[in-house]
């Protein structure tokens, strides 16, 4: 199902205005635009700062692409008169403002919550800073890297012995996006009980502290810190990626039931008999031992061998997918998980993840314009009045 066009889908007839850059507000209006928003990109002259982040091609950056398409952009350079005039008109019509600015710095031009919210009294205002709008943290600029570091997140992940890693995906910014975007919805949906403007203030740093909602209770209730364990959770042993004799097979045991199934394997069954290995709780006990039992016996056959017998016996498994083989994932192409964007600069358009929920009582869309606009392509019809498609 490609993302809906403005005007399609649950959010059709709501605009959005988008100061926003680089991934995390980006993100959260993209999420609004592929629900059906009209957001509307408002970007300083030189533009949003992701039109520079590699790679590109003819000018045009894929992580840009990635997180603007289906939006449309004006460029209001903001120390001019004229053009803070038309930024507050578009507010005055707006029904959500979106903002990822350090704290203060919409203020600063004149454009804060405080600022604005008696130009329009049903505005959602969203502000999405690196550790919120308050506290000794709230002035420092922030990264998903830097944001992964503090909140313990790099600090479990990686293997053993290693160095903190960095969580391949920008799981920071995105999740980010994310909080936003659910928290507009909330928003939106008692602003006319509330009968005032409203500001959500949410942040990349509390985004990493939610990702760590299972390690900080696990320490809370045992006071041990979790250790970096590669592919392997706490929760649950044997759940793992374990290599083959030609690749890797990732599986998931994450109970009792699935075990047995798991020993009902020819390789496996004199595993059903160990009493070491009985139980959750047990195995994770004997987690060392397990693991170089079954990383011994993985090693002598093929991958697809063991899937077939894995699949056979209802055991959650998969195999190490990476992002070239994304787009021919058979599972992919049957949920419609992927849609065509294009960009002014782009030439040959790429491919962009689509959201991960769908509203069956909502058609399913061509892929129709789903580009990612040029800096200021829309300047024109929005400076006319244009703000309602």
């Amino acid at each position: 199902m490609p993302p809906t066009q403005a005007g399609t889908g649950p959010l059709s007839g709501l605009v959005v205005i988008d100061f926003t850059m680089n991934i995390a507000g980006p993100f959260a209006t993209r999420i609004l635009s592929d629900m059906g928003a009209d957001v509307i990109k408002v970007e300083r002259p030189e533009g949003d700062d992701s039109r520079r982040m590699p790679p590109t091609r003819n000018g045009s950056s894929a992580p840009f692409v990635a997180m603007n398409r289906g939006k449309r952009s004006i460029v209001l350079d903001l120390k001019k008169p004229e053009d803070m005039e038309i930024a507050k008109d578009l507010i005055r019509t707006a029904d959500v403002v979106v903002e990822n600015m350090r704290p203060g710095k919409m203020a600063a031009v004149g454009l804060g919550f405080d600022d604005v919210k008696s130009l329009n009294r049903r505005l959602i205002y969203c502000s999405i800073s690196g550790y919120g709008q308050d506290g000794p943290l709230a002035l420092r600029p922030a990264y998903d890297l830097v944001v992964q570091a503090r909140t313990g997140i790099m600090s479990i992940t990686g293997n053993e012995g290693g160095e903190p890693v960095r969580v391949g995906p920008s799981i920071i910014d995105l999740s980010s996006g994310m909080w936003a975007s659910n928290a507009i919805c909330a928003a939106l949906w008692k602003r006319d009980e509330l009968g005032e403007a409203q500001h959500i203030d949410t942040s990349l740093f509390e985004s990493g502290l939610a990702w760590m909602s299972l390690p900080f209770a696990q320490y809370e209730m045992t006071g041990e810190i979790q250790s970096r364990m590669g592919a392997q959770t706490p929760l649950a042993v044997p759940a793992d990626c374990y290599p083959t004799s030609n690749g890797y097979v990732v599986l998931a045991v994450l109970n009792n039931a699935i075990w047995r199934r798991f020993c009902s394997i020819e390789a496996f069954r004199d595993l059903a008999e160990r009493a070491e290995f009985l139980t959750n709780e047990q195995r994770a006990v004997n987690r060392e031992e397990l693991t170089r039992v079954l990383r011994s016996r993985f090693a002598l056959t093929s991958s697809e061998e063991w899937f077939e017998q894995l699949e056979k016996a209802a055991v959650p498994c998969d195999r190490l997918g990476t992002p070239d083989t994304i787009a021919q994932d058979p599972q992919a192409q049957a949920r419609g998980s992927m849609s065509v964007t294009a960009s002014t600069e782009l030439g040959n358009p790429i491919a962009t993840i689509n959201l991960p929920v769908k509203n069956k009582s909502y058609p399913k869309q061509q892929a129709g314009d789903q580009s990612a606009p040029g800096l200021g392509e829309h300047s024109d019809e929005i400076r006319k009045g244009m703000t309602r498609r």
